[in-house]
């Protein structure tokens, strides 16, 4: 029986080797004999030489939170993300690549780590302020799984697990896609800037490991039971917990189950239930992690001594250790050395702000109120200052258009260590102009306070007419009943965004805009058109 070449070709294709056809095969096919089939001395599989995969390395680091692995060499150098074109030859160039820039939502992140100090309670939501005293929203739901259960429970409430000045570490969430609405009055409708953070220590301390954990790092947790020596703490892995004893508690400290806590690793004998202590600012991080200390493994709330490096007139550089450098800024300096930066020589303690793996992010504060993480007090309070209070003020820095002061003490009073609350002035809040003889270093001045800074222990204050005279200043001062006049910013389907006093924003629904229907509310209310005589409802 004669067999064509395609049957051939179709027979072949069930061998899984190669093979190829001689040519006595060839004639003997064409003769109508059996084709005879001769392989090629291969190996079986198909295949000639194979390649031995690289065994990935099995270390807890390693996570889909870093972008990027640094190298070794790297490191030492402190050569992490740095700009294009900056290469690590000279202190110069190391110095290049520390992180300066303003913090941004641009530069809030999914992955970003920071420790957040509560600046006001909601609803929903808990607002916290870091660094440059950027704010990020927490909402109820990224709670810790114990803290979220107690909340629901209504066995815990908001106002006891986040008093105002207390500090949390927190993770940056990813951004949520959000569409755009159809644009009212041909303005387009802007997305929501609000940066949303977590504090479950899960998802903060993913990515730390046996080999990543050391005496004096702060680590983020929440109270899991409270036992008869003490308070066992969860920190979200799987086979570590830590222990909080008794007789580390501060005096007036009340234990509650789910309550968030920044503490700081005492003892790492027992890598299963780590020592803890939470007074963080008693501490500094160990020298066997400074000796080896990188962007990986730091933490938000870590206390590390900070060595000066090159000073200039808005702040300093510093080193953290094993090449890994720092930007101080001026006002995050005690006061001390904020009125002479040349006068600083000699290490001294900063905390971790924000973090991110494997960037170049990474801010410090050594402002003594900032430092002290587990004193809540000290930042509830701006030396006895409220909002709209007019306080007399010393010019004590006038540089580049930014007034800086300090609040004047009564004799009884000043104890000669400077004041640690800083008060500023902006160019548009001041009767006159910055630079007008009337505010050069020494003069006094009576001053409206018209916010504060828990971050950075800041007070903003004004003196112009319009601000000395207003009723008020925030929202706090607002009335029910009070009749105020506003400006139109935006329009939404649900009502009228207002300011009012060219600072203090409101909301008007819709259903109180007017007493009769309009039919276009666009027309009646055209944007940035004044509304006199409003009642606020609350």
């Amino acid at each position: 029986m004669n067999v064509r070449k395609r049957d051939i070709r179709t027979s072949a294709s069930v061998w899984r080797r190669p093979y190829r056809r001689s040519e006595k095969e060839t004639n003997e096919g064409k003769g109508g004999k059996k084709p005879v089939m001769t392989e090629i001395d291969l190996p079986r599989g198909g295949s000639i030489v194979e390649k031995k995969e690289k065994r990935q390395r099995d270390d807890p680091e390693e996570d889909g939170l870093f972008k990027k692995k640094a190298k070794k060499d790297d490191k030492k150098k402190g050569k992490v993300d740095l700009p294009e074109g900056h290469e690590n030859s000279g202190k110069e160039n190391e110095l290049d690549g520390v992180w300066k820039n303003p913090i941004t939502n641009e530069v809030m992140i999914d992955g970003v780590l920071g420790l957040g100090y509560v600046a006001e309670i909601r609803t929903s939501d808990v607002i916290l302020e870091t660094a440059s005293s950027f704010r990020v929203t927490l909402p109820i739901t990224e709670l810790g799984p114990y803290a979220l259960s107690e909340v629901k429970a209504d066995r815990l409430q908001l106002e006891d697990a986040f008093p105002i000045g207390h500090a949390v570490s927190f993770k940056v969430l990813a951004k949520e896609k959000t569409f755009k609405k159809k644009p009212i009055n041909k303005q387009p409708q802007t997305e929501s800037t609000a940066i949303k953070v977590t504090i479950d220590p899960a998802k903060i301390n993913k990515h730390l490991g046996p080999t990543t954990i050391f005496v004096g790092l702060a680590i983020a947790s929440e109270v899991k039971s409270i036992e008869e020596k003490g308070l066992l703490l969860d920190l979200g892995l799987k086979s570590t917990s830590a222990f909080l004893s008794k007789d580390l508690l501060p005096n007036g400290f009340t234990p509650k189950v789910g309550l968030p806590l920044t503490v700081r690793i005492q003892s790492t004998s027992n890598m299963r239930m780590l020592q803890v202590a939470l007074a963080v600012e008693m501490d500094t991080l160990s020298e066997e992690a400074v000796s080896s200390l990188s962007l990986r493994t730091l933490m938000p709330g870590t206390i590390i001594l900070a060595s000066p490096l090159q000073t200039k007139t808005e702040g300093a550089y510093v080193s953290l250790g094993n090449g890994v450098n720092a930007w101080l800024p001026r006002r995050a300096m005690p006061p001390r050395i904020r009125s002479n930066i040349e006068s600083f020589v000699r290490p001294l303690r900063v905390v971790i702000l924000l973090c991110q793996q494997n960037s170049r992010l990474l801010c410090v504060s050594a402002h003594p109120d900032i430092v002290a993480v587990s004193r809540s007090e000290k930042r509830r309070s701006f030396e006895g200052v409220n909002l709209g209070d007019v306080i007399k003020c010393v010019v004590t820095r006038n540089s580049n258009g930014k007034v800086e002061m300090s609040i004047v003490k009564e004799e009884e009073e000043d104890d000669g260590k400077g004041s640690l609350v800083i008060v500023t002035a902006t160019k548009t809040s001041l009767e006159g102009t910055s630079t007008d003889k009337r505010y050069k270093v020494g003069s006094e001045h009576d001053m409206r306070v018209l916010g504060m800074k828990i971050a950075e222990r800041t007070i903003n204050v004004g003196n112009t007419k319009e601000i000395m005279k207003q009723p008020m200043v925030s929202f706090h001062d607002a009335k029910g009943g009070a009749k105020v006049s506003a400006v139109i910013k935006k329009l939404s389907t649900a009502g009228v965004h207002v300011l009012m006093f060219g600072r203090i924003r409101g909301f008007i629904p819709l259903r109180y805009m007017c007493d009769k229907a309009v039919d276009s509310v666009e027309k009646a209310f055209p944007i940035m058109s004044n509304i006199c005589q409003w009642d606020i409802l609350q």
